[in-house]
C-alpha cells in the first residue's frame, strides 16, 4: 500500500544458488521522468493511480531472471473538522469535515489538548478550566493513509445564575419584584429570560402579580460568548387566597321612621366577616341587620377573612336622614306686614329633597313655579297683585328621582 506523496521504498529480495547478482534494471511502470532505476533498493515518487513495477536481476556471468508486481498509489485524505467555542465544564461537540477524493475514511483520532482523546468521529468533549487549547484530529484511510489537522479553542466562563424576592409568600393579588444576583467571572452578562407562570420575560429585573397558586421561578442568563446558565426555583412563590368583600344594604337611604338596615353580604372566599356599622357597634354575623338610633352619614365597613387569612376591606357610605314631614297654611296675606306674607311649605327634613310646588288660579291658569322650600308664593303675578281668592296648589317631594310624597290642596289669598 502506497499513499500519494510518499516515496515508495523497493528492496530487492531477488536470489541466486550460485555466484552473485551484480545488476538490477527496475522498471516502474509510469511515464515521469526516472521511472528506470540500476540501484539494488531504489525509492520513487508516484502519481495517483496503478502501475506495475518490473525487476530485471543479471548475475556475473550474465544469466537473468525477472518478475513484474502491481503497486497502488492511493490519495491521502483531508483532514478537516469544526466546533463552536465553547464554555467552562459544559459539552462542546466537535464535527468531522474530513473528506477522500477515493475510498474510505476508517479511523479518526482526537487530541483535546487536555489531555483528553476519542476515537469517535463526532466526539463531544468537556473542558474543565477557562483557556486556550490546541485540538488536533488525524483522520486515516481505509489503506492507511493519513492527514492531520490542529485548530485552536477558546474555553470561555460560565455565568452563575441566581436571584432574589422582595417577598415569596403572601395574599393574592401578590406583586413580587424580582432582582437578578447573577455574576461571570469574565465578560458580561447579555441576557436574561424569566420563565414565571408560564411567561417568557426578558429583563434583568422584573416584577409579577401572582393570583392563588404555587409557582416555580426561572431565570436563564447568557454571557457575551453565549454562555449559559439556568437556575429554577420550585414552589418558590405561594400566593395564598384572599377573600372579596362585597356588600350591598337595604334601604339604600333610610330615615328616622325606618332606621333598621338588612345587609347583604355577598363576598367571596370568606370564612370570618367583621363588620362595623359606623357607630361603634360590631357584629360577625354573615348577613347582620342594624337599627341606627341617630341620623347622620355612616361609613359600614366589612373585613373579610379567607381561609388562609387573608383580609379584604370594603368602607361604604350609608345615610340615615330625618323622616321629611311637610304642612301648608291654608290661608296666607301678602300685604306685608311680615306676618303670613308668603305660602310656603312647613316641615323639617326637606333641605336635601328635590321640591317642586306649581299654583293655578281658578281658571287653571299657573301663577307660581317653585323648585325650593325656603322660596314661597309672594301673591304676585308677573310683577302684579294677584287677586283675593281661592288657588290650587299641586307637587312632589323627591329623593334622587325617588317620589317621596305627592301633595295637592287648595290655599286662600287674603288681601
Amino acid at each position: 500500500t502506497v499513499c500519494l506523496r510518499d516515496s515508495t521504498a523497493f528492496r530487492d529480495l531477488s536470489t541466486i544458488s550460485s555466484g552473485q547478482i551484480t545488476k538490477w534494471d527496475w522498471t516502474f511502470g509510469d511515464l515521469s521522468v526516472g521511472n528506470t532505476s540500476d540501484k539494488q533498493h531504489p525509492k520513487h515518487l508516484y502519481e495517483l493511480g496503478n502501475y506495475v513495477v518490473t525487476l530485471i536481476a543479471t548475475s556475473d556471468k550474465g544469466c537473468q531472471g525477472d518478475l513484474a508486481k502491481p503497486v497502488g498509489v492511493h490519495p491521502l485524505p483531508k483532514s478537516d473538522f469544526s466546533f463552536t467555542n465553547g464554555c467552562e465544564a459544559q459539552a462542546i461537540s466537535f464535527t468531522d469535515k474530513s473528506a477522500i477524493s477515493l475510498g474510505d475514511i476508517s479511523s479518526w483520532s482526537w487530541s483535546f489538548g487536555d489531555n483528553q482523546s476519542s476515537n469517535e468521529r463526532h466526539p463531544e468533549n468537556k473542558y474543565s478550566s477557562l483557556g486556550i487549547y490546541d485540538v488536533k484530529l488525524q483522520v486515516s484511510s481505509q489503506y492507511g493513509c493519513m492527514d492531520s489537522t490542529t485548530k485552536i479553542i477558546e474555553i470561555y466562563p460560565v455565568p452563575k445564575a441566581d436571584f432574589t424576592s422582595n417577598i415569596n409568600t403572601g395574599c393574592e393579588p401578590l406583586k413580587v419584584d424580582f432582582s437578578s444576583e447573577s455574576t461571570i467571572v469574565n465578560g458580561n452578562i447579555t441576557t436574561y429570560e424569566w420563565l414565571i407562570d408560564k411567561k417568557m420575560i426578558i429583563s434583568e429585573d422584573t416584577s409579577y402579580i401572582f393570583s392563588k397558586g404555587i409557582y416555580d421561578i426561572q431565570l436563564v442568563v447568557s454571557s457575551d460568548k453565549n454562555c449559559r446558565d439556568t437556575i429554577m426555583e420550585t414552589a418558590y412563590i405561594n400566593a395564598l387566597q384572599a377573600s372579596e368583600s362585597r356588600f350591598v344594604f337595604d334601604p339604600e337611604v333610610s330615615t328616622t321612621s325606618n332606621p333598621d338596615v338588612t345587609f347583604d353580604n355577598s363576598s367571596k372566599n370568606a370564612i370570618v366577616y367583621e363588620w362595623d356599622f359606623g357607630d361603634l357597634t360590631l357584629s360577625n354575623e354573615e348577613n347582620p341587620s342594624h337599627f341606627y338610633r341617630d341620623t347622620g352619614t355612616f361609613v359600614v365597613s366589612l373585613v373579610t377573612f379567607s381561609v388562609d387569612g387573608c383580609t379584604d376591606t370594603l368602607k361604604v357610605p350609608l345615610r340615615i336622614l330625618v323622616e321629611p314631614t311637610l304642612f301648608f297654611a291654608n290661608a296666607f296675606s301678602p300685604n306685608g306686614d311680615g306676618i303670613n306674607d308668603y305660602f310656603q311649605p312647613l316641615g323639617i327634613g326637606l333641605d336635601d329633597l328635590d321640591f317642586e310646588i306649581l299654583i293655578f288660579d281658578r281658571w287653571g291658569n299657573k301663577v307660581f313655579e317653585g323648585r325650593y322650600p325656603n322660596v314661597g308664593w309672594d301673591g304676585f303675578v308677573k310683577s302684579k297683585p294677584a287677586t283675593e281668592g281661592v288657588y290650587l296648589y299641586k307637587g312632589t317631594l323627591k329623593r334622587e328621582n325617588e317620589t317621596l310624597r305627592s301633595f295637592a290642596g287648595h290655599v286662600t289669598l287674603i288681601r
